[in-house]
């Protein structure tokens, strides 16, 4: 079996890889995210960055709980 190893790819003039369309598309896709971000995101940063912190806590403190559980069973470590 052999392999054809002459293939080359055709290349069309002025094609950029997406319709022109589409291309509009995303810039306005991009503006529409680029305004939100600029103008409403940093107003609920801290109460989401505050509940994000809650949740971290939340889930850190029973594998805390584990850890010094094992270390206790090991013999490493007394319990508090």
């Amino acid at each position: 079996m052999k392999t054809d190893c002459q293939y080359t790819t055709a290349r069309l003039a002025g094609y950029r890889g997406q319709p022109a369309k589409r291309a509009a598309e995303l810039r306005s896709f991009r503006l529409l995210s680029e305004n939100y971000f600029a103008q409403e995101e940093p107003q609920s940063f801290v109460a989401e960055a505050s509940v994000f912190a809650l949740i971290a806590l939340a889930a850190a403190w029973p594998i805390v709980l584990s850890v010094q559980a094992l270390a206790h069973l090991a013999g490493m470590t007394p319990l508090l």
